[in-house]
């Protein structure tokens, strides 16, 4: 079935702020995406000197399954978004 387009919009309430995340790991299986959204403390990371490579622990916030199709969209959108914020930032840059 070809897939159409919908607009989506999503009802805003004061007390769901957005959460910040510093650490994003994917997985697959099967035909689902699997994203996971994490926290590290800088912190904790200011502790390591810069020839380590240390192994440390996120704070979960977050994980979401998605099918393909749908992280497809994901990426397309995450493109776009980028984009525009990159035009604006050299738009604004003195010459």
């Amino acid at each position: 079935m070809p897939s159409r387009q919908v607009n989506v919009q999503f009802e805003t309430k004061i007390d769901q702020l957005p959460i910040f995340s510093n650490v994003a790991l994917v997985n697959t299986i099967s035909d689902d995406v699997i994203i996971g959204f994490g926290f590290v403390d800088p912190v904790d990371l200011a502790r390591f000197s810069h020839d380590e490579v240390p192994t440390v622990e996120a704070k979960t916030i977050v994980r979401i399954a998605m099918s393909k199709d749908n992280a497809k969209r994901l990426l397309g959108a995450l493109g776009d978004a980028l984009a525009k914020m990159e035009e604006v930032s050299d738009a604004a840059e003195p010459k």
